[in-house]
């Protein structure tokens, strides 16, 4: 009979390989589920991605779920004699294994939020586009309003000039008129 660290290390090997590829694959999804990607996809596709997201994820939930219970059954089985002899590099592995798992959670969190920075950034910088295109607009709507405005009070003042020089017209007329005496029948 092989030693029972020989028999979980070589148990371990797939289901670690199994669930490191799982989560590579759920990392993929999570990426593209993130806005900058995730206005490429259709609607259709995006359906299938949340749809193949939460496949894999809940394959990942149960791989590890399983993994772990063949871990303890594979320990309850050992005797206490191997189990005197294996301890510590039971205790070393779960250990290792613990610190993986640590280590690979704050890596993916760090992963998550430099993507988020990303994102927010991209963010930021659409909205400074779009606030430069706004004013842009808006100085060109200024810019065109006043123009109308000088246009129509230079209209407006050559017709005051225009009416002035009318009214100064009359003005000489009626006078001449009065100058000129009138006929009687």
């Amino acid at each position: 009979m092989m030693p029972s660290t020989e028999i979980s290390g070589s148990k371990d090997k797939p289901w670690i390989f199994l669930l490191f590829k799982v989560d590579q694959i759920d990392r993929v999804f999570s990426a593209s589920c993130k806005q900058r990607a995730w206005d490429h996809f259709s609607k259709a596709q995006r359906k299938n991605i949340d749809l193949w997201r939460k496949q894999c994820q809940e394959i990942k939930a149960s791989n590890l779920e399983e993994f772990l219970s063949d871990r303890q059954e594979d320990e309850m089985e050992m005797s206490d004699s191997e189990e005197a002899a294996s301890a510590p590099k039971r205790q070393k592995t779960e250990e290792n294994l613990v610190t993986q798992a640590q280590m690979h959670a704050q890596t993916m969190q760090l992963h998550n939020l430099r993507e988020d920075n990303d994102q927010l950034t991209c963010q930021v910088d659409a909205y400074k586009n779009e606030n430069e295109v706004l004013k842009s607009e808006h100085t060109e709507a200024m810019t065109y309003k006043d123009n109308q405005l000088r246009t129509i009070q230079a209209a407006m003042e050559a017709m005051q000039k225009q009416m002035l020089e009318d009214q100064q017209k009359l003005k000489d007329t009626l006078e001449q008129m009065e100058k000129v005496p009138l006929l009687e029948p």
